[in-house]
């Protein structure tokens, strides 16, 4: 649907899950979302035209929270297996070579990710602290930085999906504050090309 308006165009016709946010391709061509169409959550992309969908390659099974980079050639999504990873896959390579490289590791849950505006940078949620705080990582997974020390939750309903990485911190403060729990909206901002 134009950003102006219109009618919703369906582009799912299964009735299964889609257990977190879909992503857009950088062409706008695509929609890349997790779903149960077969049983287990992986990555599924589908036209923004319609048609059927096609499983994402070389990503697995428990596959959610796809994210695009700003250049459109990285995939990154959180893989829940026992405990949960963030991993990254090279698309210009997705049919070819396994590209896939695991970002984070920890004992607990790594999910949520989101490129940053120049793609340098993964902004996720973890609760490799003790509670669920957001952190960052370069691309390759060095650099891990911890953002927030709010406390929250360690499981439960905390969702912090970030959309707009320079917006994050102040919007889940005051969500935080006011409701003493951690629950922030997905915003989606046009983000350059770099």
């Amino acid at each position: 649907m134009p950003t102006s308006g219109g009618e919703p165009h369906r582009l799912t016709l299964e009735h299964a899950s889609i257990p977190s946010p879909p992503a857009w391709t950088r062409d706008g061509h695509s929609i890349i979302f997790s779903s149960t169409r077969r049983s287990i959550p992986t990555l599924w992309e589908i036209p923004v035209s319609g048609g059927e969908p096609v499983q994402v390659p070389q990503v697995g099974a428990v596959a959610l929270h796809p994210s695009v980079s700003p250049k459109g050639n990285r995939l990154a999504y959180d893989q829940i297996l026992g405990s949960s990873s963030i991993w990254v896959v090279e698309l210009a390579e997705i049919d070819g070579k396994n590209s896939r490289m695991q970002v984070t590791a920890s004992k607990g849950y790594n999910w949520a990710p989101e490129f940053s505006p120049d793609g340098k940078k993964i902004v996720f949620e973890s609760d490799r602290s003790g509670t669920m705080e957001i952190w960052t990582c370069k691309r390759d997974g060095s650099g891990l930085n911890q953002l927030t020390n709010l406390g929250g939750p360690l499981y439960g309903e905390c969702s912090v999906l970030m959309g707009c990485f320079q917006a994050v911190i102040p919007m889940c403060l005051a969500c935080h504050l006011k409701l003493k729990r951690t629950f922030v909206m997905r915003l989606r901002y046009s983000q350059p090309e770099v």
